[in-house]
């Protein structure tokens, strides 16, 4: 029994156990509707953008991680973090971007993050993000962030 409408994951549950009416779920093993999406292009000369589409949550930022990581610390270039497509981010996906731009600004580069959801603004602001990675709205102003 895995994925049903009920179940907005993959799930893997314990048939003997909850014979109620709900079954017992004992992981969540990955997303039914795709996997965290990540695309890495160069946005000018010395610039990476990075696009994720999908749920930075739990699962998706353990899909993402290690490429996300290994594509971006060792570079010798900045990177524009797209967040258009992501809908929602959890505190291990700020985690995620917190590490990054650390890892980025020691080597003398910057990491902005470009055109959040509002509702992944809200939660931006909350934590108050844009005083440690810079925020923008549009390409010309991300650029911009990265060039001061």
């Amino acid at each position: 029994m895995s994925g049903t409408a009920l179940f907005p994951y993959h799930t893997v549950v314990n048939e003997t156990a909850g014979r109620g009416a709900w079954p017992t779920v004992l992981a969540v093993v990955g997303r039914d509707d795709g996997a965290m999406k990540m695309d890495i292009q160069e946005m000018a000369p010395g610039v990476n953008r990075v696009v994720l589409d999908g749920r930075l949550d739990a699962a998706g930022t353990g899909e993402i991680e290690l490429r996300f990581t290994a594509s971006l610390a060792p570079a010798d270039r900045h990177a524009v973090v797209d967040l258009a497509a992501v809908p929602f981010v959890s505190s291990l996906g700020i985690r995620l971007l917190l590490t990054v731009a650390r890892t980025l600004h020691r080597r003398g580069r910057k990491a902005v993050i470009l055109n959040p959801q509002p509702s992944v603004m809200t939660v931006f602001e909350t934590v108050a993000l844009g005083t440690l990675i810079p925020i923008a709205t549009d390409e010309a102003e991300a650029l911009s962030l990265t060039a001061t």
